[in-house]
């Protein structure tokens, strides 16, 4: 729900205020994870997403609690994931050559989930004014952080060397 529609409700707004936990791959159990940091009037919560990943798609996963409870929820909350499994054949590590390829990354994923809750909460409006005031910097600095992603991206998800 998007702070407009919160202020309607008489709820107070949200505010990104940052990573719990920065994005991960689980090379245990083939997840994308992270979790974000909200607060509003009546406090702050923890929003810890996950991704399951399937050779056909992905299911989304959330825990909402506050800091306080994460150390305790969590434990809990990952057991209860673990216990999920695709049907034979259809989980992400049953890859087979042949299969159709998204046309957007593991980054996007998460992008997409961060995109969701930075709308929710007028982050593009903010960033919008940010870059309409540098102007051509402004370009310099997107290109700059696509050239950091690609690298991230290629340092993660890059072929290894075979010895």
């Amino acid at each position: 729900m998007g702070n407009e529609r919160r202020r309607e409700m008489g709820l107070s707004e949200l505010k990104l205020l940052g990573w719990a936990v920065p994005p991960r791959f689980n090379d245990q159990t083939k997840n994308l994870e992270w979790a974000l940091r909200v607060g509003s009037d009546n406090g702050e919560s923890i929003n810890y997403s996950t991704r399951l990943l399937g050779r056909h798609g992905v299911m989304e996963v959330d825990l909402v609690c506050t800091p306080e409870e994460m150390d305790t929820l969590l434990p809990q909350y990952q057991s209860i994931i673990s216990g999920y499994q695709y049907l034979t054949g259809n989980s992400y590590a049953e890859y087979r050559e042949g299969d159709k390829v998204a046309k957007y990354g593991l980054t996007a994923l998460v992008a997409g989930g961060a995109a969701v809750a930075a709308g929710k909460m007028g982050l593009f409006a903010k960033l919008a004014g940010v870059f309409g005031k540098l102007g051509k910097a402004a370009i310099v600095i997107v290109i700059g952080i696509g050239v950091a992603i690609k690298g991230l991206i290629g340092k993660l998800f890059g072929k290894k060397e075979q010895i």
